[in-house]
């Protein structure tokens, strides 16, 4: 499981943010689903079950900035972002710029500063995840 496709990275983000409107568990959501695939009901289930340390990796790399102030879209975008980098096989370049495309096509305002502040939270992130993987700090 090493490579998603725009659509797949979008249908999962979606699904995280249904989730998290309606505050319910992934089953809730994913039984009404008959259109997504099992790999990315196996993403979605694993970044739900995974959600306290993806984001406290989150959390620790935000700069004067709380993760309670990320709108639910940015949310699930970082989250999905932090998965990619932590748990598959998928270059950095890749995942912080399809997380950039969609941050553009779901959050942006015109003003750009989404993806700004995302671009710099998910560079903040893979760094932090790099010097702690080679120190086996995570």
């Amino acid at each position: 499981m090493n490579k998603l496709s725009r659509e797949e990275r979008i249908n999962i983000i979606l699904i995280l943010y249904e989730i998290y409107i309606k505050e319910c568990v992934p089953n809730d959501v994913l039984i009404l689903k008959e259109d997504i695939d099992e790999k990315s009901k196996e993403i979605i289930l694993d970044i739900y079950n995974k959600k306290t340390e993806i984001d406290d990796i989150i959390k620790t790399n935000l700069i004067k900035y709380t993760i309670n102030r990320l709108n639910i879209v940015d949310l699930a975008i970082i989250e999905l972002a932090v998965y990619e980098l932590k748990y598959l096989n998928i270059a950095k370049a890749i995942t912080i710029n399809e997380a950039l495309e969609i941050t553009k096509i779901y959050s942006e305002t015109d003003d750009f500063k989404a993806v700004k502040f995302n671009n710099k939270l998910l560079d903040n992130i893979a760094k932090y995840l790099e010097d702690n993987l080679c120190n086996n700090n995570i």
